[in-house]
């Protein structure tokens, strides 16, 4: 294996990761906030409660990434056993990306994207 089919395996893994990152942040974390919404008592969530679907979404990053993983996006000459695997590689870089994204962002283009407002109301 040469140094472009590394990189070129790298791309697509961080194209997967990224992919994994807006499923799991836009549409399956909203849904699991309104699950825990209606599940809190008096509209706050237990320490236990919010560790629990921190967890959660970890875990369905890693699963949404292999299932990506399996779709053809890999390169013919790699072996179809690899792409699971680098979906779960993908999938486990989501959290970190999110985290990543919200440090370097500033506050209000972070609030535009994550849907909050963007001014202060003081």
């Amino acid at each position: 294996m040469h140094w472009h089919e590394l990189a070129d395996l790298g791309i697509r893994t961080g194209g997967v990761s990224l992919a994994t990152y807006a499923l799991v942040g836009q549409a399956i974390k909203p849904t699991l906030r309104m699950i825990a919404k209606r599940q809190a008592t008096r509209g706050r969530l237990t320490k236990s409660q919010e560790a629990f679907y921190s967890w959660l979404t970890r875990l369905l990053s890693v699963i949404v990434g292999a299932l990506l993983g399996l779709l053809p996006l890999w390169p013919s000459w790699l072996q179809p056993a690899w792409f699971p695997l680098l979906g779960l590689i993908a999938g486990s870089l989501a959290p970190g990306i999110h985290h990543a994204v919200a440090a370097a962002l500033p506050k209000r283009i972070h609030n535009l994207l994550s849907g909050s407002p963007v001014t202060d109301d003081d």
